[in-house]
């Protein structure tokens, strides 16, 4: 009577345990001497005359290394692999003549496998892949050091598999790399030609420009009729009029390749909104138009900013204004909204009593080459690229732009703008009372530089090690201000930060860290610190940015009475 045929249990994580075999890429390849060394090394460990590497698959198994035996994969009802697996134990039969399970496995049947031991390659998540075993044609046993050394092998198969996969993971990227780099490439050559291509143009056109604009500045110091001022006025509209408009490419170009950075330097904007005023009196009273301009009496503040951009702006809106208005006024108001001596908030509004904006084209004018229609362009010109630059520049710069508009009436654009006042850095060795430091720096090195940094600016300064320690800190103590590592053990900056701002939303927390990726410093802002510096840091830097935080708070340092 033929004995009844057992089936080996299958795991309850198969389908999981199936993924990351197949994950491995390792099924149906060929041999690899790194196996089939492990293989080599098993049968002398264990004394017998063959081995096998063996990975359970769905239906059957796949033997990835054999040494010394042609034996042919089992169906995986009968294979000693599955026993392995289900169990994830390691598998003795000393005589497999004797073991019901496997009756029907070929090598039992051929008479080659009389002797079966095999140890689980068990991944780090816990999912059983196959086994390393070792086999012989007569009956046998493995005492306990060599099933230490099978189960130790084991391990070492995961190991090159692991290698092995990132390896191919490696190969693949390389290969993935490889491709967008030369993509790349060319995408980065035609946009170079580009980027030539508008600098030559830029320097070709300028060049002219400079030559006419050195010949006005000549001709303005001699005796001149008032005519002859006048069409000299005229050359040197023109000539600024191409300069604009060749800035204006090239800041297009720029915003494209995202090459446009702002500068930061110190300016008065009253003088720059005087000087549009002086620019444009000249086309207003061409065309009978009365140029209004009202500012504050005291704006003399210097800030910190982009000047040309700034100018770049509202010279945009009042040559739109004064080019789309054929009779009444341009008006140019200009209000401070800051609640504070240290920030300049500008409410600017340009008004104009031209022919206006029909409601549905509001949107397209801020668009790149967009204007109210072709009627206007074919009259008044212009390349429709001055809008779409504003509002981009606007935005840059941390601003707001708005326009309302009725046709007929005329067109009234706003920008809100702030600046930092520009301010003086503390002395050397000067002390201010009451103000307190929180240093949170994982690294007692650079704990020490910064605490020697600040030390004369602060009456007292406490260190930590982590984000925890400062949480705790900051529940027992308040401090002035608070420098903050991103990277720490047991809790970062960032989680320090929020756990703070759970309970304390007003003291500035000034991010001091070795990441400069752009992910990484918006994360800072969004957990609530207040301001980043990268290392390394320069004391002159530590203490204006402490300056910028506290501009707010009654205690301002290194201000000037």
């Amino acid at each position: 009577m033929k004995p009844l045929r057992c089936k080996a249990p299958i795991p309850s994580n198969e389908g999981d345990r199936i993924r990351e075999l197949v994950k491995y890429k390792i099924l149906q390849t060929g041999p690899e001497k790194v196996f089939d060394d492990i293989t080599a090394l098993a049968a002398q460990i264990c004394d017998t005359p063959a081995a096998l590497i063996s990975f359970l698959a769905e239906e059957r198994c796949f033997f990835k290394s054999r040494f010394n035996t042609d034996g042919e994969p089992a169906e995986r009802d009968v294979a000693f692999c599955a026993y392995v697996v289900a169990s994830n134990t390691t598998l003795i039969v000393k005589d497999t003549t004797c073991d019901s399970r496997f009756v029907e496995n070929p090598g039992v049947q051929s008479g080659d496998v009389k002797f079966y031991a095999g140890a689980p390659l068990t991944t780090a998540s816990g999912h059983v892949l196959g086994s390393l075993c070792v086999i012989d044609a007569k009956p046998n046993e493995l005492c306990p050091k060599q099933k230490e050394g099978l189960e130790a092998l084991a391990q070492h198969v995961i190991h090159c598999m692991d290698l092995r996969l990132k390896s191919l993971t490696l190969d693949e990227v390389n290969t993935e790399i490889k491709t967008f780099l030369l993509e790349a490439e060319a995408d980065r050559q035609i946009s170079s030609m580009k980027s030539q291509f508008l600098a030559n143009m830029s320097h070709e056109i300028r060049t002219p420009i400079h030559g006419i604009v050195g010949c006005i500045e000549l001709l303005r110091v001699s005796s001149l009729t008032e005519e002859q001022r006048q069409l000299l006025a005229y050359i040197q509209e023109s000539a600024e009029g191409i300069s604009r408009l060749t800035n204006d490419i090239l800041d297009l170009a720029k915003i494209e390749t995202e090459q446009l950075t702002l500068e930061r330097v110190a300016f008065q904007p009253i003088k720059v909104l005087k000087s549009i005023r002086k620019r444009f009196q000249l086309s207003a009273s061409r065309k009978n138009l009365k140029l209004n301009f009202t500012v504050p009496p005291n704006m003399t503040q210097k800030v910190v900013g982009d000047a040309v951009r700034f100018e770049e702006i509202i010279r945009n809106i009042v040559d739109n204004a004064v080019k789309f208005t054929d009779h009444g006024a341009v008006s140019i108001t200009v209000e401070n909204q800051a609640s504070s001596n240290n920030e300049l908030l500008l409410f600017i509004q340009i008004a104009d009593t031209g022919s206006g904006i029909p409601l549905d084209k509001m949107e397209k004018i801020f668009k790149p080459f967009g204007q109210v229609d072709e009627s206007h362009k074919r009259r008044h010109g212009g390349s429709g690229l001055s809008l779409s630059l504003t509002k981009f520049l606007v935005e840059k710069m941390g601003g707001s732009i708005g326009v309302k508009s009725r046709v007929g009436k005329g067109t009234n654009f706003w920008i809100v703008m702030g600046f930092e006042v520009q301010q003086k850095v503390v002395e050397k060795g000067t002390n201010y009372e009451n103000l307190t430091a929180l240093i949170v720096e994982d690294n007692a090195i650079n704990q020490t530089v910064l605490h020697k940094q600040i030390t004369n600016y602060f009456a007292s300064i406490k260190c930590v090690d982590d984000g925890l320690q400062a949480v705790e800190a900051c529940k027992q103590s308040k401090f002035s201000v608070i420098f903050m590592d991103c990277q720490m053990p047991i809790m970062d900056g960032y989680e320090a930060t929020s756990e703070i701002r759970k309970f304390d939303q007003q003291t500035p927390i000034i991010a001091i860290s070795a990441n400069t990726i752009k992910t990484d410093i918006e994360r800072c802002f969004e957990v609530g610190m207040n301001a980043y510096l990268s290392k390394p840091v320069k004391r002159i830097d530590i203490m204006e940015c402490v300056n910028t935080c506290l501009r707010d708070m009654s205690v301002e340092i290194g201000m000037e009475a």
